[in-house]
């Protein structure tokens, strides 16, 4: 709440990859999902996307002689870390995030339930494969649902998950 970081590779999600979800240590507002995280070499947690539009706010950094972007919890502004535009696609942005400032939430055993037949999938692919398909609304940051997919064959893609972000018909 002090606004102050962490030292890099020192934080107890840098290398913490389980499924679930980041909530505020403050409040316990949802931040991240665990799909969206990814490593990132900076030496904190680092996510491609925040889990919807309210639940991160974004606010102009000119401490330390240079223009970045500070993010807080949408809920209680607690002091997370902050964003940068050099992230992976399709979002390019990167979330840097203080372990401190994060609570983890495990994600609970989710059965999957078979969706499509898959026909452009690579053949070259070692099964099974895991992603994420998220549907984005607007230019950067608000994720209207996640899609945890796993794709067991050519011929089969299985919804492991889908999580609701507000979307509307």
């Amino acid at each position: 709440r002090e606004k102050s970081t962490e030292r890099p590779f020192t934080g107890k999600y840098d290398h913490f990859f389980e499924p679930g979800i980041y909530r505020c240590a403050g409040c316990g507002n949802e931040l991240f999902v665990s799909d969206a995280k990814y490593n990132s070499g900076c030496g904190w947690p680092a996510f491609s996307v925040s889990a919807g539009e309210s639940a991160v706010a974004e606010n102009p950094d000119t401490s330390l002689g240079r223009v970045r972007v500070e993010i807080t919890c949408g809920k209680c502004g607690g002091h997370l870390g902050h964003v940068f535009n050099d992230g992976p696609a399709p979002t390019g942005l990167r979330y840097c995030v203080n372990s401190t400032a994060l609570d983890f939430e495990k994600q609970r055993d989710q059965q999957c339930i078979p969706m499509f037949t898959a026909v452009d999938i690579k053949s070259e692919l070692n099964y099974p494969f895991y992603g994420w398909l998220l549907i984005l609304e607007g230019s950067r940051t608000k994720v209207l649902r996640i899609f945890k997919i796993v794709v067991l064959s050519k011929a089969m893609v299985c919804l492991a998950s889908c999580e609701d972000r507000g979307f509307r018909k």
